[in-house]
């Protein structure tokens, strides 16, 4: 696996593997737009229990910033959004989901463990 590559732009951050074929934009507290291809994650923090913290949305997006509706591969995407969290976050406590709206939705409706 290649490194990843992270940077803030505007209010999101884009993160791009070398040799994946798209980016990945992730906005905290925002929803994803129909006929493009995001999931979405909750973000939990430990208490006495598991406390939701926050959600993160992750658009696959080309290399001119536009969102992308079609050629992404999941895994790829879930590896791109599993180092967000173990690496930049520091965590293990989140949740993946594809929404309805998102044009993953087909594709899996449960990312593998």
């Amino acid at each position: 696996m290649e490194p990843y590559r992270v940077r803030i732009k505007g209010n999101s951050t884009i993160i791009e593997e070398s040799g994946q074929g798209f980016r990945v934009r992730v906005y905290k507290n925002r929803t994803g737009s129909a006929e493009i291809s995001f999931v979405e994650a909750t973000l939990y923090r430990e208490e006495a229990m598991l406390v939701q913290y926050g959600r993160f949305t992750f658009e696959a997006i080309g290399t001119d910033d536009r969102p992308l509706n079609n050629g992404i591969d999941i895994d790829e995407f879930r590896a791109t959004v599993d180092f967000f969290f173990r690496s930049l976050l520091d965590t293990d406590f989140y949740i993946i989901s594809i929404p309805e709206l998102s044009c993953l939705y087909g594709i899996s409706r449960i990312l593998p463990v």
